[in-house]
């Protein structure tokens, strides 16, 4: 060996020693700092994704409860299918929506349906296969009567819509309602 081999031999473990002192000091700041700020970071993190799992598994449970309440009162678990009516079944509509406000105490006085009439731009007749019918009707009711009234209107088995109400206090009775309800179905041509 020379001298000037020992000499560069010298001078590589320095900087040898040099480099792993460096890497030492870089660990050493790195996870005094850095990883703490990381590890509290995680650990917040952590508290928020168990909150948020405890509340994903209480909704879960109220979803199945009421799913199971639903069933338990005749309903399905998702919900009930609204079907909708053809021409030759909307007497039958009517006659439910006459049963339902005789069921909660809702005096109908007067009862009519009409259909809208087609704009000029519109499709032809042919091409259009739902009709949108009005049902207006005027009723004497009190608001929890009519309250039913009108859940009992959205739990009927076809598509019924309010489209319009129009409450008055009755003048011989401060306690009932006069009401004008229009309400939207669509049948099928």
């Amino acid at each position: 060996m020379k001298i000037g081999d020992i000499t560069k031999l010298q001078l590589d473990s320095k900087k040898i020693l040099l480099i792993a002192i460096s890497a030492v000091f870089v660990i050493y700041i790195d996870c005094s700092f850095l990883i703490k700020a990381q590890v509290s970071g995680l650990r917040s993190l952590s508290a928020k994704a168990t909150a948020l799992k405890k509340n994903i598994e209480s909704f879960n449970k109220d979803s199945a409860a009421l799913k199971g309440l639903s069933v338990k009162q005749g309903g399905s678990a998702s919900g009930p299918v609204k079907e909708v009516l053809t021409e030759n079944k909307l007497a039958g509509l009517l006659e439910y929506i006459s049963d339902a406000g005789n069921a909660n105490n809702v005096k109908i006085m007067q009862l009519k349906t009409a259909r809208e009439a087609r704009a000029k731009n519109e499709k032809p007749a042919a091409a259009v296969s739902f009709a949108p019918v009005y049902i207006t009707l005027e009723a004497l009711s009190n608001y929890h009567n009519l309250g039913a009234f009108i859940t009992a209107l959205e739990n009927a088995g076809s598509f019924l819509a309010v489209e319009d109400i129009t409450i008055m206090r009755d003048k011989s009775d401060y306690l009932r309602q006069q009401v004008n309800l229009t309400l939207r179905t669509y049948v099928k041509k």
